[in-house]
């Protein structure tokens, strides 16, 4: 019975909340849609304004989808703007009703010269920055981005630390730079992707988890896409010296010119380091099955070089040309039986993109690209090698791999679609001295030819959820050189000398985004894909 009362009051005060609520609703509306990029993808971090009637400015920051909603206003026209650090959105006006919504989607470009925006689909993704990379004191990429949540590493070396997303590494990742594939040639996965890209060239890298990128063919722990600089216009400078423990130097300098129309960049850098030591002061080198030789040698060199052109034939059109060389010297891997001698990598990146307000096509870009990677590793600096003297090592390992491939893709107001399509071709051959370095082909010659079309889709559900839903189907082609590779062995195993076979794979992801609270965005979903 004491209870009662306490019931009947806040029975009381929820009716008259509600009816506030439903009173303020009823009289004032909202604005809400979602920010889009260049290429449609959803942009977190945008600062929304609305002006009112009267003057005054009513601000909200976008989600990690790229979705805002601004609520309680009057009805009457307003003026939305939409601000980001280097993109430019124009000023959109929307009429709010009293007691309904009005959807406005807000595309933003970019500013001055257009910069190609590789965004790994609608996954929500956690960006690291330049500035953070650069002054994390780590030797590569994947050093630095081990102080994410859920990103760790595998240390082979002093340098070329394998990238781990989720427990999942090597080629269960995609890793990509500006989008291409550049895929190490080492079977023991001893040249990361991420090795092959220098800080000096890097804007930012986006992380995007789980197995819910459709854009990009093999990511099943996740996606790692390395965003290098761009052109601008003016002239910029960036001369840099990085030291660290070990003997570690890093100088770098990047230069680049340019206008409205078109910009040049062009950088370089050299990144050496002696070996690691342990607590007492011995080198890796006394502690694993070094040569006495050794001594004194740098533990890795790495020279790159790299150069970039954006030219904008004229208005909503963009080009963009990239090339980037890095030739690495002498790289010890103490967590494995041999060293690379040299390991020496190409990449060529050419995009195309086109802005449109036509319809739902907001707009289509195009990419081409090839990669090369030349990988030689022997024991020679490795007492196992001691017996040797024909050649100087017991055992070594030429591996190469080139990739070329290319997208178009278009980006409509809900969503995207687009062609992907990629051929990787891979081989090793190992020389033993027991076998009098006759070759064998450990990886006979072996080539992908993958061809994927796929698309994602975005839907505010309500004024604070939204569902995200995408699909992809690739169609497969793998293939060995049958002269080379050991068909009998094979066969022995899976009953079958066959050196090829077309496989088809579908993927797909569903997700869910709740809005708990202004700053607090709650999501789940499921996925599957598929790595070949």
């Amino acid at each position: 019975m004491r209870r009662l009362p306490l019931v009947l009051v806040l029975a009381v005060a929820l009716a008259l909340t509600a009816g506030h609520a439903y009173s303020q609703q009823a009289s004032t509306g909202a604005i809400a849609g979602v920010v889009l990029g260049p290429d449609g993808a959803q942009l977190p971090g945008v600062t929304v304004a609305v002006v009112r009637p009267d003057g005054t400015v009513v601000r909200v920051v976008s989600g990690d989808h790229g979705s805002y909603r601004v609520s309680n206003l009057p009805p009457g026209v307003f003026e939305v703007r939409p601000d980001l650090t280097g993109f430019v959105g124009q000023a959109a006006h929307a009429e709010v009703t009293a007691g309904r919504v009005t959807p406005l989607d807000l595309p933003m470009g970019l500013a001055g010269l257009a910069e190609e925006v590789n965004v790994i689909g609608s996954t929500p993704r956690g960006s690291v920055e330049a500035p953070r990379l650069s002054e994390s004191g780590a030797r590569d990429v994947g050093v630095a981005l081990s102080g994410i949540a859920g990103v760790w590493k595998v240390r082979r070396a002093g340098i070329a630390s394998d990238v781990v997303l989720r427990g999942y590494q090597g080629e269960n990742l995609n890793v990509l730079i500006d989008g291409a594939r550049l895929y190490g040639a080492c079977p023991n996965n001893m040249d990361h992707t991420s090795f092959h890209v220098d800080f000096a060239e890097v804007d930012r890298v986006d992380v995007a988890r789980g197995p819910f990128d459709m854009k990009n063919q093999g990511g099943l722990g996740g996606a790692i896409n390395i965003v290098t600089r761009r052109s601008a216009p003016g002239f910029h400078a960036s001369p840099r010296l990085g030291v660290g423990s070990f003997g570690f130097v890093n100088p770098s300098a990047t230069v680049s010119l340019g206008n409205e129309r078109v910009a040049v960049l062009a950088g370089y850098s050299y990144r050496a380091s002696d070996p690691y030591t342990d607590g007492g002061g011995r080198e890796f080198t006394e502690l694993a099955n070094y040569k006495a030789s050794v001594s004194g040698r740098k533990a890795f060199e790495v020279n790159t070089a790299w150069g970039r052109v954006d030219f904008s034939p004229a208005a909503s059109h963009a080009v963009q040309l990239q090339y980037t060389w890095q030739d690495a010297g002498l790289v010890l891997y103490p967590y494995l039986q041999m060293d690379a001698l040299y390991d020496r990598a190409s990449r060529v990146n050419l995009g195309y993109d086109k802005q449109s307000g036509v319809g739902p096509l907001q707009a289509l870009r195009s990419q081409a690209y090839y990669t090369k990677v030349s990988h030689w590793m022997t024991d020679e600096f490795r007492v196992s090698s001691a017996p040797a003297t024909a050649r100087g090592y017991s055992m070594g390992t030429m591996a190469r791999t080139e990739t070329y491939g290319g997208k178009i893709e278009a980006a409509l107001r809900k969503g995207i679609a687009g062609i992907e399509v990629y051929r990787r071709g891979w081989e090793t051959t190992t020389e033993l001295m027991m076998r009098k370095y006759q070759p064998q082909y450990s990886i006979p010659d072996v080539a992908l030819t993958s061809f994927g079309f796929y698309g994602e889709f975005s839907q505010p559900v309500s004024d604070a959820l939204q569902i995200d839903l995408g699909g992809r189907v690739d169609s497969v082609d793998s293939e060995a050189d049958p002269s080379k590779a050991a068909t009998l062995l094979y066969r022995a195993y899976h009953g079958t000398q066959e050196t090829s076979v077309t496989d088809t794979y579908p993927s797909g992801k569903a997700r869910l985004a709740w809005r708990a609270l202004p700053q607090l965005t709650i999501s789940g979903g499921i996925g599957r894909t598929v790595r070949v």
